[in-house]
This record gives structure tokens, sequence and C-alpha cells, in this order.
């Protein structure tokens, strides 16, 4: 974890349990699937975020769902718990966190269908003549004349 993140996570431990659920209750954010984010990951993003932010998802997940991060957007950081089990024969499962990446919908832009892609060009008028062709370049341009056919 960077020293930004580890400084809005200890901003959020410092919080008491009563004004972390206050602030997670004034700004509910939902994971582009439709989950809650916990009170913590709330908290951490209204910390981050100059706007309220609604609904997250990471960079992918909006390419999934049609949408796709503007250029020069910055991403907020949640923490994703991860487990890994042991090697061991007691097969133990160790907890921990993950900062995660994700943009809001306030960051996104529609993605494009092939359709809007497609760019119907016309000849400019001013530059184009029919009548003007390109000057054939006669044979012996291309040939030096120590090349003969035998």
């Amino acid at each position: 974890m960077n020293d930004k993140m580890k400084a809005y996570a200890a901003q959020v431990a410092a919080m008491t349990e009563g004004e972390r659920a206050d602030v997670a209750a004034r700004m509910p954010i939902v994971t582009i699937e439709g989950h809650a984010l916990s009170v913590r990951n709330n908290v951490l993003c209204a910390i981050q975020a100059s706007a309220p932010v609604t609904v997250v998802g990471g960079f992918r997940q909006w390419i999934a769902h049609g949408r796709c991060v503007r250029k020069g957007e910055h991403a907020l950081y949640i923490l994703r718990p991860c487990e890994k089990k042991s090697d061991d024969a007691d097969g133990e499962t160790s907890r921990f966190f993950l900062s995660v990446p994700v943009f809001d919908v306030a960051q996104t832009d529609v993605l494009p269908t092939p359709a809007d892609l497609v760019e119907t060009r016309q000849p400019d008028p001013a530059g184009f003549n029919p009548l003007k062709q390109p000057r054939p370049v006669p044979a012996q341009e291309y040939y030096s004349e120590q090349f003969r056919a035998l």
C-alpha cells in the first residue's frame, strides 16, 4: 500500500464507529455489479473524492459494461479483502487487504458504437480534380542503361 493510502486508512481508523456510519449513510456507494461497499470503503471514497461518489468500478469492469474511463481521470482506492491459504498441512488461511483502484460513474463516458466510429469521407472539392491524373513514369526512368536485355 502506498503512503497516501496508508494515511487515508489511518484517518478512517481514527474515526469512531458512529462517525463512519454517518459518512456512509450520507454516501451509499455501490459497485457496478450492485454490491454495497463496506462502511470503511465508503468513507475512503468520500475522503478521496472531490464530488459525491455513487457507483464505482474498475477500469475493465466499466469497459465490460459499455463505458470507458475518461483520459486523465484519477482513481479512487478502496481496500479489497484477500485470503491466502498456507502451504502447510494445517491449511490455515491468512487475510490481508489490497488497495484497488476504482472509478466513479461520473469519471466515465459511454463507449461509442461501431456505427459512431465509421466516418464517411467526402472528397475535398477544392483539391479534387478527376481529370488531373499522376504522370505515368516511362520505363527507362526505372532502369539503368547498364542493365539491358541480353
